[in-house]
C-alpha cells in the first residue's frame, strides 16, 4: 500500500501531524482510537500508509457486514479481528431491526474491551462511504 502510494505521482499526500501522531499513538496506556470521516475506500488505504505498520496490525475496527462476504477481503478483515456491524435501513421490519442491534451490541461490547485492553481501535462513524 505504502509502495503503491508513493509510485503514484499523481497522488499528492500531505501528512500533517501524522508522524506525530504515529510516535505517540498508545504510549500513554490511555484508550485510543482512530475515527475520521469516510468519503472513499481511498480513506482505509491512507491511515494504512501513514501510520506505522507496528500500529496498524493492532488496530480493530468495526465495518460493514457486507464486507466480511467479499472475497478476499472478507478473509482479510476476519484475519485482522474487525468486527461486523450492520446498520439499519427503513425496509427493515422490528424483528430484523432486534436482531441486529443485538449482534451490533456484542460488537460494540468486544470493540470497548478490546481498545479498553490497550488496544487500538478504528472507526468511520458515518457508517457508510459518504456519497457527498
Amino acid at each position: 500500500c505504502r509502495i503503491a502510494l508513493w509510485l503514484s505521482v499523481w497522488i499528492r499526500v500531505e501528512e500533517r501531524g501524522f508522524g506525530v501522531v504515529g510516535e505517540r499513538m498508545g504510549r500513554s496506556g490511555r484508550p485510543c482510537l482512530v475515527i475520521a470521516n469516510h468519503t472513499s475506500f481511498f480513506d482505509i488505504l491512507l491511515l494504512v500508509a501513514l501510520l506505522p505498520f507496528s500500529k496498524v496490525q493492532r488496530v480493530k475496527m468495526l465495518i460493514s457486514y457486507r464486507l466480511f462476504a467479499l472475497p478476499l477481503l472478507g478473509q482479510l478483515n476476519r484475519a485482522m479481528g474487525h468486527l461486523a456491524v450492520r446498520n439499519s435501513r427503513k425496509t427493515d421490519d422490528d424483528a430484523t431491526r432486534a436482531m441486529f442491534a443485538e449482534s451490533t451490541g456484542k460488537a460494540l461490547a468486544e470493540f470497548e474491551e478490546y481498545v479498553r485492553g490497550g488496544g487500538t481501535g478504528g472507526w468511520f462513524p458515518e457508517g457508510d462511504v459518504n456519497a457527498g
